[in-house]
């Protein structure tokens, strides 16, 4: 009886890691509308096959894509609850990404890409949490003011990614200031103040007038 001989199928000459990086790196230098599969296999020097292989088409690519953009722009603005106020470095943190990112910023926030819009639900829940703690609001006074102030805030970084708006570290340093400055002038009243919360950001709140 003769044997049959068992062929194992080709090993995949790209992972699909390996794939979303070259193809986020396309995104980030020259836009969107550069990833394409002939171009995305000339940049890993190989056919389109190996991306067809790893992906059902072109539109799941993308998905991972956006995944891996989200993703990146998590870890770039991880820290800003460590901020006093936190809601305020988160914005600048976004517009800071735009203008370092722009081409970035764009595939993910400039167009309709509900991919991208799901992956920043995380964000949303914590800035609503840290805005409730630093000013205290109820949960839906929160979100009201989240809304609003992000809608500006990725008005304002939209700008800065489209080089309408430049935003830089000397202007980071300027607001930081302005902050310091307006809380030593009117220390005394907000030291006095029943409703101002010092242990910004932290889980526990202390409203009891200073009557010292």
């Amino acid at each position: 009886a003769c044997e049959r001989k068992i062929t194992m199928p080709p090993k995949p000459k790209y992972t699909k890691e390996e794939i979303i990086n070259a193809a986020l790196d396309m995104v980030r230098e020259k836009g969107a509308d550069s990833l394409t599969a002939r171009d995305l296999g000339s940049k890993l020097n190989t056919s389109a096959r190996p991306i067809f292989t790893a992906f059902e088409n072109m539109e799941d690519l993308k998905n991972a894509v956006t995944d891996a953009g989200v993703k990146m722009f998590k870890e770039y603005s991880k820290n800003f609850t460590d901020y006093t106020p936190a809601f305020k470095q988160m914005g600048m943190q976004i517009i800071s990404f735009a203008t370092k990112e722009p081409k970035l910023f764009e595939f993910l926030f400039m167009h309709k890409n509900p991919e991208a819009v799901q992956g920043l639900k995380t964000v949303e829940d914590t800035c609503v949490d840290v805005i409730s703690k630093d000013y205290g609001l109820g949960i839906e006074q929160a979100r009201m003011l989240f809304e609003q102030v992000w809608i500006f805030t990725f008005g304002l970084a939209t700008l800065s990614a489209m080089k309408v708006y430049e935003y830089t570290e000397e202007q980071e340093k300027r607001f930081n200031q302005e902050s310091e400055n307006f809380k030593s002038k009117w220390k005394k009243y907000i030291d006095y103040d029943p409703y101002y919360n010092v242990n910004f950001t932290r889980k526990t709140c202390n409203y009891d007038i200073n009557i010292d």
